[in-house]
């Protein structure tokens, strides 16, 4: 699986959990729509590049995680610290999938 498509969906999900865990740690020190929008999108992309990759359980993960910040988006929820702290918990489990699946892609 070293094609282009492969590649790209590896460089783009880095970026995309790095930006996901600098919007967290925003969010942590106050509420912004910015922020949170701005997460949803990351877990929206990484939801759709990594199901398109094959990566079922990085993309069912991360639309658990979408549905959930879209919740808090719609005001059906609150933001506050237990779902802050579910939100950086997915993010460190998707991280270890991600990560996981890179090392096998290196060794396979």
């Amino acid at each position: 699986m070293k094609d282009s498509l492969y590649v790209t969906y590896l460089e783009e999900t880095e970026e995309l959990l790095q930006e996901a865990e600098e919007c967290l740690i925003r969010l942590e020190s106050g509420y912004s729509t910015n922020d949170l929008n701005a997460l949803f999108r990351v877990f929206h992309s990484i939801k759709g590049s990594s199901q398109m990759i094959g990566y079922e359980d990085i993309g069912n993960l991360t639309h658990k995680i979408e549905d959930m910040l879209d919740m808090i988006r719609k005001g059906r929820m609150d933001l506050d610290g237990q779902m802050l702290q579910l939100c950086f918990d997915g993010l460190d489990h998707v991280k270890r999938l991600f990560e996981s699946k890179n090392t096998m892609a290196r060794e396979g």
